[in-house]
């Protein structure tokens, strides 16, 4: 999807928002059928968007750690913080890993600091909440509810020309149908991760941040 617009987000250095949200399939009837069965009991693909391009090829059971730890747009970051670009990060939910590119929630708020920087960050990533909304209200397709009766492969595609005619209608100004999107489609299915393997400098970028808002 199109790079968000985030000028009224009150956390410095912030540059996109990146979630998940599960488009629901049929069972792909192989061996590895499994792999697409999702924690809510569905079979699905697990769909990662941000201002980079949406990735829509991993089976619904993946995690959005996972989903995250493969894709191009990891990579890329990590390449940018690692050749000096350390000002700039994306805003992800707890079930993300919080590295010195990615910020995440406190797990559990200590303070009240803490709290009103946990705010903050939940209202600024509503956006990626709400772009999932508003795709899913123009393709009534990838609703939770229905589920595309093609195989994992097909939907991908399908779900990257959506997202790709969805960037058109943008930039012509088409409006969409006033309709109420799927609720149950923008659970983000996260889910919190021990943060035992955050790095120092992740922290301190955190922290950075946190003071910053005071």
């Amino acid at each position: 999807m199109r790079k968000m617009q985030l000028k009224n987000i009150s956390l410095p250095g912030v540059i996109a928002c990146v979630n998940g949200t599960h488009v629901r399939i049929k069972s792909p009837g192989s061996d590895n059928h499994h792999l697409y069965l999702n924690r809510k009991g569905f079979y699905s693909l697990n769909v990662m968007a941000m201002s980079f391009p949406t990735d829509a090829r991993h089976p619904g059971a993946n995690h959005d750690s996972f989903v995250w730890n493969v894709s191009h747009a990891e990579q890329e970051l990590k390449s940018d913080y690692n050749n000096g670009k350390t000002n700039t990060w994306l805003l992800g939910d707890s079930g993300y890993p919080l590295q010195p590119y990615l910020v995440t929630p406190f797990r559990s708020a200590a303070d009240e600091i803490q709290r009103n920087y946990n705010t903050k960050h939940s209202k600024a990533r509503n956006v990626i909440e709400r772009c999932f909304g508003v795709l899913k209200n123009r393709f009534r397709c990838i609703i939770g509810s229905r589920g595309l009766h093609y195989s994992p492969e097909k939907v991908t595609q399908i779900v990257n020309v959506c997202c790709a005619i969805h960037n058109v209608c943008i930039f012509f100004k088409h409006q969409i149908p006033l309709e109420s999107p799927d609720m149950e489609n923008l659970v983000s299915y996260e889910e919190e991760l021990e943060n035992s393997n955050i790095s120092n400098a992740a922290a301190l970028i955190r922290m950075r941040i946190v003071e910053s808002l005071l």
